[in-house]
């Protein structure tokens, strides 16, 4: 019996090394891929970010945490893995309570209707409530919310009503989703410690007195994406100093003022100024600006209104681009020199004023006769 037992347990242990040896040949055959998993900004707190996997396993994701948001998921593939991946944490905001919704029957989106007018400090905004997406900051909903000093959204909300932010009075800085396609009337009215802000590169229509009264204001990042600068926008702005207009590639406008898309071919410029975005800068959309000391407006304005500019007493230079077809009463009312180049035969804008001079490819308002200098970027570099 006992040799029975000796024979049965050699037997066993030679057909478990077997099964091994089968299972390394098998695992042999097969590669091993990278995982990456990029936190997106989190803190790591357990598990590793770069892991090996064999073909057709899972990678665990690691655990972790970043400040005012939870982990809503990861993005990109780490189950059953069968080449090297990337994979990018999906955080949420932790919305600040007092926030109210109002979602329509049966409808897929909700909308931020109004708050609790004594939120203080930073206000968050998920992109989501009770699971649907959250599509628009209605009229007047954190209006007079003086106490607020941040404001973060993510990505999905589309519209910001008219004065849904204003008389934040406190409000320092806000990011705006790059989802937004248009900021109502007097969106951010009277914020007034509000000193930069970055337009999201979705949005197309700015609306009249959108940030009116933001006297902190002292820098405007403006995309081509933007169709139309509505009557006041950015009326009486008596610290801005810098307006900059982003990725409108065009060569006239190449300067510090202005950021020229990397993926453009200058050997195409036919092509690209077919398709070079028109903006429309309402009535006195700039005017009051007392600190702007120059401008560039990038070739694709088509439409400058009445007296967009009056007020801006420091203003000594701005380029005009010849794309320009209608230039309303009192565009400028200053005395000082402010040119642009044109090229012979190139014919006025509508609504030019008389005091216009032209000459040696030169635009010049308040023209007094003497001769004027005009530096060119290459003796500018010099």
């Amino acid at each position: 019996m006992k040799h029975k037992l000796k024979i049965a347990f050699i037997l066993a242990v030679e057909f478990a090394a077997l099964i091994t040896v089968l299972v390394l040949i098998f695992l042999a055959g097969k590669k091993q891929y990278t995982v990456t998993f990029d936190l997106n900004g989190g803190t790591l707190l357990s598990g590793d970010l770069e892991q090996h996997v064999t073909q057709g396993h899972n990678a665990t994701p690691p655990s972790a945490y970043k400040e005012g948001h939870y982990l809503r998921g990861w993005s990109g593939n780490y189950q059953k893995v069968t080449g090297d991946s990337r994979v990018t944490a999906i955080w949420e905001y932790v919305t600040t309570a007092g926030i109210e919704y109002t979602k329509k029957s049966g409808a897929t989106y909700t909308e931020i209707s109004g708050c609790f007018k004594a939120l203080s400090g930073k206000v968050y905004i998920g992109a989501y409530h009770d699971n649907v997406i959250v599509f628009s900051v209605r009229d007047s909903s954190f209006e007079d919310c003086s106490k607020i000093t941040d404001i973060h959204m993510l990505d999905g909300i589309i519209t910001i009503g008219n004065r849904a932010f204003a008389g934040c009075t406190s409000l320092t800085e806000i990011d705006l989703p790059s989802t937004v396609t248009s900021i109502g009337d007097e969106a951010f009215e009277n914020c007034k410690e509000l000193k930069k802000i970055t337009l999201p590169k979705s949005l197309e229509t700015l609306g009249e007195r959108a940030f009116a009264g933001c006297e902190s204001l002292e820098e405007i990042y403006i995309p081509d994406t933007v169709k139309y600068i509505s009557e006041n926008a950015f009326e009486g702005l008596e610290n801005l100093k810098k307006v900059v207009f982003v990725d409108y590639g065009n060569k006239k406008t190449e300067n510090d003022n202005n950021t020229k898309n990397p993926d453009s071919n200058e050997d195409e410029n036919s092509e690209e100024e077919e398709n070079i975005p028109e903006l429309i800068i309402g009535s006195y959309a700039f005017s009051g600006c007392t600190s702007l000391e120059e401008i560039i407006l990038p070739e694709g304005v088509s439409y400058i209104g009445n007296g967009a500019f009056s007020g801006c007493s420091s203003l000594a230079y701005i380029v005009i681009p010849k794309s320009v077809e209608f230039m309303g009463e009192g565009v400028f009312d200053t005395d000082i020199a402010i040119y642009t180049y044109m090229e012979e035969g190139d014919e006025f804008p509508e609504g030019f004023a008389s005091g216009w001079y032209t000459g040696d490819s030169t635009l010049v308002y308040g023209y007094n006769g003497e001769d004027i200098t005009i530096e060119t970027d290459e003796e500018e570099a010099e």
